[in-house]
């Protein structure tokens, strides 16, 4: 009964000691984002031919 009692407290001290200590710090940002109007965006069709009229645009890399 006391090896349990002793484990059992053991376990719990343990997992404070973990729970307790500071996580890294993240590197701090270099870029900020760059704000654009929607209106100063190059919107495309998304299919000419299937959905007329729906737009989409680009932010970053190729939605093909």
């Amino acid at each position: 009964m006391k090896i349990r009692i002793l484990a059992l407290t053991i376990a719990f001290l343990v997992s404070a000691v973990v729970t307790a200590q500071d996580k890294p710090k993240a590197a701090p940002k270099t870029e900020s984002p760059i704000f654009k109007p929607a209106a100063d965006l190059k919107w495309t069709d998304l299919d000419p031919t299937g959905a007329p009229g729906i737009k989409i645009v680009d932010l970053w890399g190729d939605h093909a």
